[in-house]
């Protein structure tokens, strides 16, 4: 009877640790792990990913995952603000890897950041070393997307036109967007910063009143023209060299000089202002 009870005591305890043992090696198995990143992936806990996957990565003996595993690797840095980072892990990527369809994935993900990174000439280089028709559906939309977009913000509108029509891509939801954001960029064009300048040079305040803004400029007009009205009158009625003609000739320079650099200052604000929006509403439109 008690060595039934030791043979059965034996039994249990073989049998709890094999099945323990088996759970912990579904735990560290890299399948499992990579399920398991991929998930936190989707629900956006980035860090949690990254340690995944690093993991992953350092007991894979596939090459195929392991170059699946460092473009996840390099995407969760992306999300966790390490751009320099990620484009690292990426451009080394390009250089180790000879995959044609993995190289495409790698281009298509910097296109993205550099666009992201307002990196638009960096952009437009990497979606130059593509081939549209290679990519999958997705990534051939999402690559002539971010081209027409590039093409937008320097202005090339007809290119940027052209690309979307080419392609078919006119019903596309984004594309709508798109094509509305070029009609409403032809309505408000940049501003010569050197006929600005001029303006507000031959006439205070008109320069200013070219960019839209009526305040300034009438604000600018009125006191350059009264302090300048009252140094001239000053020196009429009165010594030269007195110091209220001083006073108001020296404000009147200052009023006029300041007049001509605040509208070379306007003028780039403006123009960047009008950069910056665009810039945002086309990252808002790609929903990058």
């Amino acid at each position: 009877m008690n060595n039934y009870r030791i043979y059965l005591t034996i039994f249990c305890l073989t049998f709890i640790f094999g099945v323990e043992n088996n759970n912990r090696s579904d735990y560290f198995s890299e399948k499992n792990i990579i399920s398991y990143a991929d998930h936190l992936l989707d629900t956006k806990e980035y860090r949690s990913a990254l340690r995944e996957y690093q993991r992953a990565l350092f007991i894979s003996k596939n090459s195929e995952i392991k170059n699946n595993l460092t473009i996840q690797i390099a995407y969760c840095y992306w999300k966790l603000d390490s751009i320099n980072q990620a484009i690292d892990i990426y451009q080394n990527s390009l250089n180790e890897i000879s995959d044609k369809k993995i190289k495409n994935t790698i281009n298509v993900q910097l296109a993205i950041i550099y666009l992201k990174e307002n990196q638009i000439d960096s952009s437009l280089r990497t979606i130059k070393k593509l081939t549209i028709n290679d990519l999958n559906e997705e990534d051939k939309n999402m690559v002539l997307l971010i081209e027409a977009g590039i093409y937008l913000l320097k202005n090339n509108f007809q290119h940027a036109i052209s690309l979307l029509q080419l392609h078919n891509l006119e019903e596309n939801t984004k594309t709508k967007k798109l094509l509305n954001l070029i009609k409403n960029k032809k309505q408000k064009t940049k501003k010569n910063v050197y006929l600005s300048t001029l303006l507000s040079t031959l006439i205070p305040g008109s320069g200013k009143m070219y960019l839209n803004n009526y305040g300034d400029g009438i604000y600018s007009f009125i006191y350059t023209g009264l302090t300048t009205y009252m140094a001239l009158n000053s020196i009429n009625n009165e010594n030269k060299f007195s110091v209220k003609s001083f006073i108001y000739g020296g404000l009147s320079l200052t009023l006029y000089a300041g007049n001509i650099y605040g509208t070379y200052i306007a003028t780039k604000h403006y123009n960047k202002s009008l950069y910056i929006d665009l810039y945002n509403n086309i990252i808002d439109t790609l929903e990058i």
